[in-house]
């Protein structure tokens, strides 16, 4: 009998989607043929390195082979070999997954802080 741990879906666009392990604090990272099992730290260490890839730079290098983006994070093992519009829709699915964070996180304070009248 296998067991699954439930998942909650935070955000997906048409190439991927990041779920929450719900009673964990692992996220699940699922986009085209590729896919990560991240524990919180790890998870924000990747969305801070996509966020920080410069989308500008990278289509106006002239280099041969400039199509090609290689995302290399030995830390967390991972290396994947991306097309540029690829990088930019992984961009899109980190951008929108941290959006979505955000807002459960100001609903839930905003919720939670308010008094309960009877």
């Amino acid at each position: 009998m296998k067991f699954t741990t439930p998942e909650k879906e935070i955000f997906q666009t048409t190439q991927g989607a990041i779920k929450q392990l719900e009673g964990k604090n692992e996220f699940s990272i699922t986009f085209r043929n590729n896919s990560l099992l991240l524990n919180t730290r790890n998870f924000l260490f990747f969305s801070k390195h996509i966020k920080a890839i410069d989308l500008k730079a990278c289509f106006l290098d002239e280099e041969k082979g400039s199509e090609l983006f290689i995302l290399h994070l030995p830390t967390i093992e991972v290396c994947w070999v991306l097309s540029l519009a690829e990088l930019v829709w992984l961009k899109e699915l980190i951008a929108g997954t941290q959006a979505m964070l955000d807002l459960e996180n100001i609903l839930s304070t905003y919720i939670y802080s308010r008094p309960i009248y009877a």
